[in-house]
């Protein structure tokens, strides 16, 4: 009896051993998984802010834009905060809070032309009173301290030559880019809402198109206002599907005066995910870039 005892106490204790050790790896298991939802739900909460900020500085450059078209005079050198009181934007004194969470900071630079008043440089040459450089940041706080910022060039709406002020505008000076809207149809293969808006009293011509984008895939197809100017098949050149970065040489098409027009663009993947860029070279030779953007889902 004694004996049986002993290994009775054994068995005893080494089941306590295997408990503890159970416990154990349960332990740094159930740790290490509430670690990981921990630091799920951070990343996505960033990125969902990352998101939303991209949006905000967006649509606070076309707030400034809209204030320099209504009063350009208002778009003084400096820096602003945004205000919408009553419905309408304004630059108020101050870097102003959004959702509680997003610091925004609006700077309005001069900008200065070449001799020729021409290319943008950075040091000497001509102030341009018609273009103003805009500059939209953005700070907060989720997932530790985040920055990001928008910046672009803007310039000023005439409807005679008398008001001009400083270097005379170039077409492209004149077409106002919205791509805000801009979005995927057609399981992500058709990017549309790409608007093009002609600010001045005279009609403008649109001679070629460049697009760039962050994914592999292929442009076969490039619309204006319903109106097919470039294909793969033989519309415009160069023909067959076009990488990144061509330059579409599309059939010539008009932005009539203070009036716009829808870009629609095919591709051949799904480029949900992508970053683009989009290019209007117009019939002078100027040219309008925008801002990379990322077209939203439906």
């Amino acid at each position: 009896m004694p004996f049986l005892s002993k290994n009775n106490s054994f068995a005893r204790g080494q089941s306590l051993i295997e408990i503890v050790i159970a416990l154990g790896v349960f332990l740094i298991v159930a740790i290490g998984s509430v670690v990981l939802a921990f630091r799920y739900v951070e990343t996505l909460n960033r990125a969902r802010a990352m998101q939303k900020a991209e949006f905000i500085l967006r649509s606070s450059f076309e707030a400034v834009q809209s204030i320099g078209y209504g009063d350009w005079v208002s778009l003084v050198n400096g820096t602003y905060g945004l205000s919408n009181a009553g419905g309408t934007y304004q630059l108020v004194a101050d870097p102003d809070v959004l959702e509680n969470t997003y610091t925004r900071t609006v700077t309005i630079d001069p900008v200065n032309r070449d001799a020729a008043c021409n290319g943008i440089v950075s040091s000497g040459g001509i102030v341009d009173n018609d273009t103003k450089a805009v500059r939209v940041r953005l700070d907060w706080s989720i997932g530790g301290s985040q920055q990001k910022t928008y910046s672009q060039y803007i310039t000023r709406y005439f409807s005679t030559p008398s008001e001009l002020s400083g270097c005379t505008p170039t077409q492209a000076s004149s077409v106002y880019a919205y791509y805000s809207g801009s979005a995927w149809y057609s399981s992500s293969k058709t990017l549309t809402n790409l608007f093009f808006y002609n600010m001045s009293s005279n009609p403008l011509v649109i001679d070629k198109v460049r697009l760039t984008w962050s994914l592999p895939g292929n442009i076969i197809s490039a619309d204006i206002n319903g109106e097919v100017r470039w294909n793969s098949t033989g519309t415009g050149s160069p023909s067959g599907p076009q990488a990144s970065g061509t330059e579409l040489n599309i059939v010539n098409h008009t932005l009539p005066p203070n009036n716009g027009h829808t870009f629609s663009g095919v591709f051949d993947s799904n480029l949900a995910t992508a970053s683009f860029t989009a290019t209007l070279i117009m019939g002078d030779g100027s040219s309008l870039t925008t801002n990379p953007f990322t077209p939203f889902v439906y």
